[in-house]
């Protein structure tokens, strides 16, 4: 039947003067959208308004094309053109997918939207309203003339265009209706829905390989074990999880990444709001200012602060995409701080340092720097709670811990310890007090590049602040699960080389120090030269982000390029299948060697 359908367009009502005209339309059909565009926007209300609805039909042409993309990839449908001996095709063939059609989709979807827009001002005229409709069908159906879709394949992509357009424009009126109840909020959930769709998105279409210690991780998922010979089981395990449901795929396993930055983004959004507010009373003393009315507000925004900052930093973005050990790192350091602030000792205190202490046994079997979160937690209760130190419900915290850790012990014991061994040799203790000051310069050279200049510079500033505005506890413990881990790694520099991401877990209370003496100084005391530096410095970690994902921009030479060694892989595999694996004998078992794992992992 389709074919059918298609001989009637692509054979019978071909004639030649119509040939270049379909092409045209194929070709160029989209800029007949842009007069109706412009249309679109001058009828608006106010700049505010044509800026919005302009947003949005890019948000639904965009997000159309990448829906339209994948259905290709599930489906698989080879094009007629190449399939069918007596297509009529003038235009070429792509080797692309059919189904759907991507330009009866993106069509369709741009038509949707201007009709909506332009139909909401009543000073439209109608015949303008149908243009789009019009011009949508055109594009359509030369797909049917040049032979290069089915039938099903446009008619497929009208109704996923049309449906794209539909949910968005109910998505946003939403989203504006619960902005005008909640605006903070309705920030905090668009950025959490954009940022994690775009990651999704570079996922799938970026052009980055599993990077070593992901393939290496893959590896470990294949043989599931308690723990392992250098890290912990947890980041095996979650990878067994992914691919049991998406298969062994690049997305199955970096999906993980992309929940567990949202997760975390959401976590340190609700620890910062709640801790700015408990500070309000000492700092309303100390300011002689009342903002009772506005402090909900006020502590919103420095959660949002903190959720931008935690997203937008260089050192923290890339493991919402990447899926290493410090992606669990981060979200169970950033829980179990909202645990152990939230503790309370009227309401059932055991259950509560139990949980704590499931979070970081959890946290431990994803990267054993988490093992400093306990040592700053007695140094806290040791500085600002010392009652708490002789109750037992922290000891009950540290053994549930110990507990859930207990696996790695357990492996370690059948096996002579090789995870101690393996550690001290990278934190290279066999050699003694050495002291290298090129390491400690190096260190601190690193820490500047994966957080980017001005914002480790603010960061480091809001440090020194954060007691001058904030007295007592609430100062003290973030303080207490910073300070002591950028000093370890400082210090430790000085004997030996230290990894960039090793003081990680640090810059998590940094962050929400940031956000809370930012909050202070552009709101309250209204100091708008901060607030242009601070919007400078995350223009600035953006940058970087964009350029570590899309190093062609500027055509970054490989050697400078951080995200180089994630690339090429693919290439690497086909080589080795081509021309190695098909000379050997399907019965005798393959092993690879290399100079390292990472290298056989990929």
């Amino acid at each position: 039947m389709e074919q059918e359908i298609l001989y009637l367009f692509n054979v019978s009502l071909a004639r030649p003067f119509l040939d270049p005209i379909f092409n045209l339309i194929t070709n160029k059909g989209y800029l007949l959208f842009l007069p109706i565009l412009v249309y679109m926007v001058l009828l608006q209300r106010d700049r505010t308004s044509a800026v919005v609805s302009l947003a949005i039909f890019f948000i639904i042409f965009a997000l159309n094309d990448w829906i339209s993309n994948e259905l290709k990839s599930l489906f698989q449908r080879p094009r007629p053109c190449l399939s069918i001996d007596w297509i009529s095709n003038t235009i070429g063939c792509s080797n692309s997918f059919s189904m759907p059609s991507n330009h009866a989709s993106n069509a369709s979807a741009a038509a949707a939207a201007l009709y909506y827009y332009i139909g909401k001002a009543k000073t439209s005229l109608r015949v303008v309203r149908t243009l789009p409709i019009v011009i949508a069908l055109l594009i359509s159906l030369s797909r049917l003339y040049l032979g290069v879709h089915y039938p099903s394949d446009v008619l497929a992509g009208i109704i996923i265009g049309i449906a794209v357009a539909c949910i968005v424009i109910i998505a946003f009126k939403a989203l504006l209706s619960y902005y005008q109840r909640s605006p903070v909020e309705a920030v905090l959930l668009f950025l959490i829905i954009g940022s994690s769709l775009f990651r999704i998105y570079y996922i799938r279409h970026g052009g980055m390989d599993l990077s070593p210690d992901e393939a290496h991780y893959w590896e470990w998922s294949r043989r599931l074990d308690w723990s392992y010979y250098s890290k912990g089981p947890l980041v095996a395990w979650m990878i067994k999880a992914g691919t049991l449901i998406f298969g062994n795929t690049v997305m199955a396993i970096r999906l993980n990444a992309v929940i567990l930055m949202a997760l975390s983004g959401v976590i340190i959004y609700k620890l910062t709001k709640d801790m700015f507010m408990d500070a309000f009373h000492d700092l309303r003393h100390s300011y002689g200012t009342v903002f009772e009315g506005s402090l909900e507000l006020l502590s919103k925004q420095a959660g949002l602060f903190a959720f931008v900052l935690i997203q937008t930093i260089p050192l923290f973005s890339a493991f919402g995409i990447i899926f290493t050990i410090d992606s669990p790192l981060i979200f169970f350091w950033t829980a179990s701080l909202y645990l152990l602030w939230n503790i309370n000792d009227t309401s059932n205190p055991l259950r509560q340092w139990a949980l704590l202490g499931i979070a970081v046994g959890l946290g431990m079997l994803a990267k054993y720097t988490m093992v400093f979160f306990i040592g700053c937690t007695f140094i806290y209760l040791a500085l600002y709670d010392r009652r708490a130190l002789l109750k037992p419900y922290p000891y009950a915290g540290l053994f549930v811990s110990m507990v859930v850790f207990s696996p790695v012990i357990l492996w370690n014991y059948k096996h002579d310890w090789v995870t101690l061994k393996h550690t001290a040799n990278m934190a290279n203790i066999n050699a003694g007090l050495v002291i290298e000051w090129k390491h400690i310069i190096e260190f601190i050279a690193s820490q500047i590049g994966i957080i980017s200049p001005l914002l480790f510079f603010m960061l480091m500033a809001s440090l020194f602040k954060i007691r001058g505005l904030i007295q007592g506890r609430i100062s003290g413990f973030l303080l207490c699960f910073c300070i002591p881990v950028l000093l370890f790694f400082l210090i430790k520099s000085v004997q030996g080389k230290v990894q960039a991401n090793w003081a990680l877990p640090s810059y998590v209370g940094a962050i929400i120090v940031l956000s809370i003496v930012s909050t202070f100084k552009i709101f309250i005391q209204g100091n708008k030269g901060y607030l242009r530096l601070l919007i400078v410095g995350l223009a600035l970690a953006g940058l970087i982000n964009i350029l570590g994902l899309y190093p062609q921009l500027i055509n970054l030479p490989p050697k400078y390029d951080p995200s180089a060694r994630l690339r090429g892989w693919s290439m690497l595999a086909s080589e080795i299948d081509n021309n190695i694996l098909n000379r050997l004998k399907k019965d005798v078992p393959l092993i690879i060697f290399t100079p390292d794992y990472q290298l056989s992992s990929e």
